[in-house]
């Protein structure tokens, strides 16, 4: 899978058990560094693609481009359990850090829904909370001008 958080929403279903996976990444993907954050092995990347298939998203914290973080949704438009698509918010980390976009993947999501319809998400992806986490860390985001 690419280091981009549209290629990781799009990879994490179905995610095939880790000795099958680890023999397709061998044999048909050798992973390749993007940047000083990309993965590079099998085993983090399969962590990563469970993470993103519990999280509901992917997350791209630099790995693809230095200076540039991500969060992508996996989107289902046919009868598929495979996503036929991704849609992703990117920006520039400076700017907006990660954890700004991972507290605000809930809004991002019922955006999504509101435009694309609510089939666009397995059911397991449906429920968002408003704010999110970044491995285990609870995320929270004043709103501008509170202290």
């Amino acid at each position: 899978a690419p280091p981009t958080g549209p290629g990781r929403a799009l990879c994490s279903r179905p995610l095939p058990a880790r000795r099958a996976f680890d023999q397709c990444v061998a044999t048909h993907a050798p992973l390749r560094a993007g940047s000083p954050k990309s993965i590079t092995n099998a085993a983090a990347l399969h962590r990563e693609l469970s993470a993103t298939r519990r999280r509901g998203y992917a997350i791209d914290d630099q790995e693809n481009e230095p200076g540039v973080v991500c969060i992508a949704f996996p989107i289902y438009l046919g009868p598929s359990q495979q996503p036929t698509g991704a849609i992703s918010v990117a920006a520039i980390e400076l700017r907006t850090p990660l954890e700004q976009l991972v507290a605000r993947a809930g809004e991002a999501q019922a955006i999504i829904r509101r435009c694309l319809g609510s089939g666009a998400f397995q059911p397991s992806d449906s429920t968002l909370a408003p704010g999110g986490s970044i491995e285990g860390q609870s995320v929270q985001i004043q709103p501008a001008g509170a202290a």
